[in-house]
């Protein structure tokens, strides 16, 4: 079966190398560049994730698993502790991403 793939972002790159063992995938971008949310530059020897870090968090070990197969995270990756906050309506300051932190409300 033939199977074409609109986008090469997380989810367009993912389906694509699921799929390419039994299917013939295209993939189209309309950007110069594959990554989408995920888009990537190496300068200087160095990553840097063009939207943001935050597209690389998950609680899935599946997901995460399955990416850091594809990255070494000792490598392309600098470590941050992260203590996001956001002032939210009547709750007052919360932790941010706001699913960590439904206990706050």
């Amino acid at each position: 079966m033939e199977i074409a793939i609109i986008g090469t972002g997380i989810s367009g790159l993912s389906l694509a190398k699921e799929t390419k063992k039994t299917h013939n995938i295209t993939l189209f971008e309309k950007e110069e560049s594959i990554g989408g949310l995920i888009k990537c530059k190496n300068v200087d020897g160095n990553l840097y994730h063009m939207v943001g870090g935050h597209v690389f968090n998950s609680k899935n070990k599946r997901v995460l698993d399955w990416f850091f197969n594809v990255f070494d995270s000792n490598k392309d990756f600098n470590k941050a502790i992260r203590n996001a906050k956001i002032s939210f309506n009547s709750f007052g300051v919360i932790g941010y991403p706001i699913e960590n932190f439904l206990y706050q409300l």
